[in-house]
């Protein structure tokens, strides 16, 4: 936005023009950093859907080689549904569902839940603190 001179009127309006210009200004790269991690999150979800899918096609090849070699279909059931809720217990304990993000300022790689957007992007706990 055009910043105001000194001349187009008195000070105390021109300051205060100039001040929130900077302000839709720092809002506008705000605004910038948000779409960019919009995108990298569709992305990563692009990714992880590749993923799963392969996994699920892993594991269908794995039970058809079980089946196939003499396990019965409920044992294999039984043992698969007494593993879900230990598996997402300790998924809930080592935090490893978090997603992960890049700091704008560092560079480095942190939960999102312990980040901050600003002017520059998405900031860390210890960026935003400095």
């Amino acid at each position: 936005m055009a910043k105001v001179g000194w001349w187009d009127g008195d000070w105390a309006r021109t300051t205060a023009i100039n001040d929130q210009s900077h302000m839709l200004d720092a809002l506008d790269q705000s605004s910038l950093g948000m779409a960019e991690s919009v995108q990298k999150l569709f992305q990563l979800d692009r990714r992880q859907g590749r993923d799963i899918a392969r996994l699920e096609a892993k594991v269908e090849v794995l039970l058809e080689l079980l089946v196939e070699a003499g396990t019965p279909r409920e044992e294999i059931a039984r043992r698969l549904e007494a593993k879900f809720p230990a598996q997402e217990k300790k998924t809930e304990e080592s935090g490893s569902s978090a997603l992960m993000v890049t700091c704008a300022s560092c560079q480095q790689e942190v939960p999102a839940n312990g980040t901050f957007f600003t002017e520059t992007g998405e900031v860390c706990d210890a960026c935003y603190a400095s």
